[in-house]
């Protein structure tokens, strides 16, 4: 390993690689994912990027956005000309969880934040089960597999199911 190797102006080699290479990198929004009792919600970081320049898509249970933020201005002049922003093409894909509404899929654009509201089916939500117990579980409510489960064919489970 030679002196040139190890010598601090390494740390500067990026600095002088040419603005041109730099802009054409991939570059991915920054994305956040927030889970509630009825829906998920994403948000992505996409200053710049105009809204008709953002597509949304679901295919197989997969949520893809993608779109391309433009260079607005090529600086042509003799100085020095150095920029960290990114631009181009980007995509980024989401495997939506079982148990989404992926018809009922919503987004909003507004201050460069893309928020995505994507809500859980009703079969999704946690809901309470009461449980049976004892001889009021076997009189009235042997309906259903339990009834199935255990056989009974009386006369009040008939009457149950027909309510």
């Amino acid at each position: 390993m030679s002196n040139r190797d190890l010598s601090v102006w390494n740390l500067f080699d990026d600095f002088w690689t040419p603005t041109a290479a730099r802009r054409a990198e991939s570059w991915n929004p920054a994305a956040e994912v927030e889970e509630a009792e009825d829906h998920y919600l994403l948000t992505l970081e996409m200053p710049g990027v105009p809204e008709d320049q953002i597509k949304l898509e679901v295919v197989d249970q997969q949520l893809t956005i993608s779109g391309e933020r433009r260079a607005k201005e090529e600086h042509k002049n003799d100085g020095t000309y150095y920029t960290e922003r990114r631009f181009g093409s980007f995509m980024r894909s989401f495997a939506l969880p079982a148990g989404v509404d992926a018809d009922q899929i919503e987004a909003n654009y507004e201050h460069g934040l893309l928020r995505i509201y994507v809500p859980k089916a009703a079969t999704a939500k946690p809901r309470q089960i009461k449980i049976g117990t004892g001889k009021k579980s076997l009189e009235g409510t042997k309906t259903g597999f339990f009834g199935r489960l255990t056989g009974d064919t009386s006369k009040k489970a008939d009457d149950a199911k027909a309510v």
